[in-house]
Parts: C-alpha cells; sequence; structure tokens
C-alpha cells in the first residue's frame, strides 16, 4: 500500500515537509514502517533528552548546593601555597644582624662510605687517594658481550655457537 492524500495529512501532523512525504511516495514506503519507526527513533530521542536534562539539574543542584563550600576550598588552598612560599623566602634569607646564618638545604656530597675526605696541606690534589678498583677473577667481567658478567675465563669463548668444536665443561 502507498502512500494516499489521508497519509499525508498524518504525515504533516508527526512534522514532516511536503518535499520528505514526496521522496516518501517515490520510494513506496508503507505508512506502518513509518509509524513504527518515528516511534521508535522519537521514543530514543526524548529518552535522550530526558537523561541530558536530569544530568544538567543535578548538576546544578549540586553546584548551588556546594557553591561556598568550594569556593571555601579552593581559597583555603590559595592561602595554604602563600604562607609556604613565604616561610621558604624567609629560611633562605640570611640574618645580617649577627645572628647564626641559616643551614643549608642540601649536605656536602661525601664518598660512598660517607666519610668526608681529608686533603693534606701539602699534597697536590692529584694525589689524593682515590678508591682503587676491584680486581675481578678469571675472564673480562666487564662490558655488554658475552660472558660479561662471569668469573670464568673460557666462559666467553664457549658460549658461542662453536660449542661444538670446542667441548667444554666448567671446573668448579
Amino acid at each position: 500500500m502507498s502512500l494516499t492524500s489521508e497519509n499525508d495529512e498524518e504525515l504533516k501532523q508527526l512534522g514532516f515537509s511536503s518535499e520528505d512525504i514526496d521522496r516518501l511516495k517515490e520510494k513506496n514506503y508503507e505508512m506502518q514502517l513509518i509509524r513504527i519507526t518515528w516511534n521508535y527513533f522519537l521514543n530514543n530521542y526524548l529518552s535522550e533528552n530526558e537523561n541530558r536534562n536530569l544530568n544538567e539539574e543535578d548538576r546544578i543542584v549540586f553546584m548551588e548546593a556546594n557553591k561556598n563550600k568550594i569556593a571555601g576550598e579552593v581559597m583555603n588552598k590559595f592561602n595554604k601555597d602563600e604562607n609556604t612560599q613565604q616561610e621558604e623566602e624567609q629560611e633562605e634569607e640570611p640574618s645580617w644582624l649577627g645572628g647564626k646564618k641559616s643551614k643549608r638545604k642540601s649536605k656536602r656530597k661525601t664518598r660512598k662510605t660517607n666519610k668526608k675526605s681529608k686533603r693534606k696541606t701539602k699534597r697536590k690534589l692529584s694525589k689524593i687517594r682515590t678508591n682503587k678498583k676491584k680486581n675481578f677473577k678469571g675472564g673480562m667481567c666487564f662490558g655488554n658481550g658475552v660472558g660479561a658478567n662471569t668469573n670464568d675465563p673460557n666462559f666467553s669463548i664457549y658460549n658461542t655457537n662453536l660449542t661444538k668444536l670446542f667441548p667444554y665443561k666448567p671446573t668448579n
């Protein structure tokens, strides 16, 4: 069943323009199908709008109820930040009136053993003792290559693809 003049009036009441009605007639849509789809989309549209309105109303009510509280928290944070900045500035300033100087925030660097380096006045700076490097047993124990962290001198050779040529069993 194609659309009739009675259906045209019903479609106009639903909000269709005359151009839309002409297109629907060209496509030969049935009125029952149009009603079903129109109701489906109309219900979805209305439910989405209701949800949006509810969310906006809830948010507005919450904002009005907590307006003073939120503003107070923001101002308190701002005031705390100002107070801490003023305290830091006071600590950094030295006292020029002959009192004790303020302590440094960071300690001086020390060795790994937490002993400060002592310098003798008679020696040059280049002759100050330094920590000796640890000597490892066996092969080369440094780098990124094969056998970098082992004390076995033969490990670097025999851990390659040449194990068939050189059958090696480590002695422990």
